[in-house]
């Protein structure tokens, strides 16, 4: 049976760049969206999690189909984007920008390198 991973580099490239670009199409819109309450109490907001775990999936996806960019310039690269969904949301009414969305985007950026690389 064929990984996933094995399944994502058979793609074409056309496939590729029409699935990125959905994928930025779909975290741009979660980070304009107003966020629901969910009325659930925790140390670590809820947001936070949700922060890392779309950039950790985010993170998968370009660092599997981007085998010839090098790791840094991609890693530099998800983290413009992150900070500049930051910044986005600083022009809109209901949202704002925070410092900790940014970290918990970097830090679902390193996890997926991690987990790439097989360190973590």
């Amino acid at each position: 049976m064929i990984s996933l991973l094995e399944r994502i580099q058979y793609l074409s490239l056309n496939v590729k760049i029409i699935l990125s670009v959905i994928l930025i199409a779909f975290v741009t819109f979660l980070h304009t969206m107003t966020t629901p309450s969910l009325g659930i109490e925790t140390n670590i907001s809820i947001d936070k999690i949700a922060h890392t775990i779309v950039f950790y999936l985010v993170g998968l996806w370009f660092f599997i189909i981007a085998k010839n960019v090098r790791i840094i310039f991609l890693f530099i690269l998800l983290c413009g984007y992150a900070l500049s969904m930051e910044f986005m949301q600083m022009n809109i009414s209901y949202r704002s920008f925070e410092w900790l969305d940014w970290a918990a985007d970097i830090f679902g950026i390193l996890l997926s390198v991690f987990h790439l690389s097989k360190k973590l």
